[in-house]
């Protein structure tokens, strides 16, 4: 048996000879200072033509190119290197050259038909390279007529009608092609084509087609769905899937593409038993896992995403898996090893400043405040457009009572393109705790802005003006709003009391302090304005219960409930 020699090493010399540029010896293989200069004429045609093929294989295109160039200017007859030559200028961005070494092919008379037929097929793929994409039409057009059988040339001409955006043309081709052979290939072409020119319904009975011949092209099958969503008919989109998936279980885009319609629809549940199927026949596909650990951490089943996403990391370690692993584990309340895990994700990484976030808020929970506070101004520097960076600041602001550090800190936050909307509330507290009406109503009207109907701001600025006896009428319409969405709001209901307290009706005013009380009942601020109602209203005794109530609660202001135990209002 004949061992070839592997020639590309011992080409080198070579390369320099043509290039200009001197190989390093051990490159060239040199033993010696002494070495022969081979020259491309120095090689017999056999030789290069084996070297090109070399050269192919390592993937040195420009080598190869050189080397069939060679043999195509000595033996210009030789069909298979020049074709293959032209081929590599394609490949190389030099289609013009390309083109000019195949018209000197297909000028030889020698040529039979299938090399003909390679050669102006190549021509038309140096056309298209070349943005002529009118001459490759007008070239495979002319192939087409001569040759009608042949249905790779139709669908090159197919997809050269698409790309100049004539899908009527298009269409009549892949019809003829049709009407000469039709094929599940074929079909498919014509969907495709059918659905850029919106002509839904033919498409769809170009794919019922297409599935009859192959009831498991799994590309026709998703694509058949997706026509039914496109219609708004989401059930018969499902339907599609789930038969398809019954004689084809194993399909997974199929399968993929019935879990994300079951997630959009909100059924969460049986998504998670089409991914949880999925996994058991991929055998752990990361793609699979990933949006079954994601659907796991939804819906709030954190032992099963950190399983899940613990096999994604231990397969193929990535940040952001990284990252839902230490928040599932967060969640399942193993707290001390999501921190070591989100203080492990690097600073380059795509989830650090989350990672960071998170640490923030458990130093947060535990009370270390000075610390999150600390950790959130660095992210800051490399996350300078981070609205929940701001965002946690703010809260652990609250929580300190540095009213003033939170609105300057938190200042900067108001120039982003999009602002966290618990910014301007928590911004409006802060305001509030400074007496601030003006501030904190600019607050919530600026949260009112991005959402009209916000029942939270709605009752803050309601109550907040209620508060302080003006426009009263406002605040209550205000409130009302607030209620409209959440009647039932204990602390809405709340506010509309104190507001009708404030309007003087009394008897409304305690009935619906009654009803907060009965749905919230260890609040001391509601039980202190029942108290205050019950007292403008005349019953002195239960007013004193209410305000005793509070105190026993740890009322806010202990000083202040004393007082009207003592001397009433």
């Amino acid at each position: 048996m004949i061992r070839r020699i592997h020639l590309l090493p011992l080409l080198l010399p070579l390369v320099a000879a043509c290039s200009g540029v001197t190989p390093p010896p051990e490159a060239a293989g040199a033993q010696s200072d002494k070495r022969e200069v081979v020259r491309l004429s120095d090689l017999s045609g056999d030789f290069l033509y084996l070297a090109a093929q070399d050269a192919i294989n390592e993937g040195n295109f420009a080598l190869a190119a050189q080397f069939l160039g060679e043999l195509a200017r000595r033996a210009p007859e030789s069909v298979a290197p020049r074709q293959q030559y032209a081929e590599l200028l394609i490949h190389l961005g030099r289609p013009t050259l390309a083109a000019e070494e195949l018209d000197a092919l297909l000028a030889l008379t020698t040529l039979s038909d299938a090399e003909r037929s390679a050669c102006t097929r190549l021509k038309a793929q140096a056309l298209i390279a070349n943005g002529d994409l009118a001459g490759a039409t007008q070239l495979v057009a002319a192939m087409v007529q001569a040759q009608p059988q042949d249905l790779a040339l139709r669908k090159m001409l197919v997809q050269l009608y698409l790309q100049q955006n004539d899908p009527l043309n298009a269409n009549l081709t892949v019809n003829e092609a049709i009407r000469r052979g039709d094929s599940a290939e074929l079909r498919l072409l014509q969907a495709q084509i059918l659905i850029q020119q919106k002509r839904y319904e033919e498409a769809g009975v170009a794919l019922k087609a297409l599935l009859k011949m192959e009831p498991d092209n799994e590309q026709a099958a998703i694509m058949l769905a997706d026509l039914a969503q496109q219609r708004g008919d989401k059930g018969q989109s499902e339907q599609i899937l789930r038969e398809f998936l019954k004689q084809n279980p194993d399909m997974m885009r199929a399968a993929n593409n019935l879990g994300r319609l079951l997630v959009g629809q909100g059924r969460s549940q049986e998504a998670i038993a089409i991914y949880e199927d999925m996994d058991r026949r991929t055998e752990g596909n990361p793609d699979v896992l990933y949006a079954l650990g994601l659907l796991y951490y939804e819906q709030k089943i954190y032992d099963k995403s950190a399983r899940i996403f613990e096999r994604i990391v231990a397969m193929n370690p990535s940040d952001q898996a990284s990252f839902y692993y230490a928040a599932s584990l967060e969640m399942s309340g193993e707290k001390e090893q999501a921190k070591q895990i989100y203080a492990s994700i690097a600073r380059e990484d795509g989830s650090y400043p989350d990672a960071q976030i998170r640490l923030a808020s458990l130093e947060y929970q535990e009370g270390q405040y000075d610390a999150a506070i600390a950790r959130l101004k660095e992210l800051l520097k490399t996350a300078p457009q981070d609205g929940d960076i701001y965002l946690l600041m703010t809260v652990v602001r609250l929580k300190q009572k540095h009213f003033r550090e939170l609105l300057s800190e938190s200042e900067p936050a108001l120039q982003l393109p999009t602002v966290p909307l618990r910014i301007f509330f928590n911004r409006a507290i802060a305001f509030e705790a400074l007496e601030n009406l003006a501030e904190l109503e600019g607050s919530l009207r600026r949260m009112l802005e991005v959402e009209p109907e916000n029942p939270e701001a709605l009752n803050f600025l309601g109550y907040a003006l209620a508060d302080r006896n003006q426009r009263l009428p406002e605040a209550k319409a205000l409130i009302e709003r607030a209620l409209a969405q959440r009647p039932e709001d204990p602390f809405f209901l709340d506010s509309l009391g104190w507001v009708l307290y404030r309007l003087g009706d009394y008897a409304a005013a305690i009935a619906t302090q009654r009803k907060a009380i009965g749905l919230m009942g260890d609040d001391p601020t509601m039980h202190e304005h029942l108290g205050d109602m019950l007292w403008a209203n005349g019953d002195h005794e239960e007013a004193r219960m209410q305000w005793q109530k509070a105190l026993d609660l740890g009322a806010e202001k202990p000083e202040s409930m004393r007082r009207k135990l003592e001397k009433g209002l």
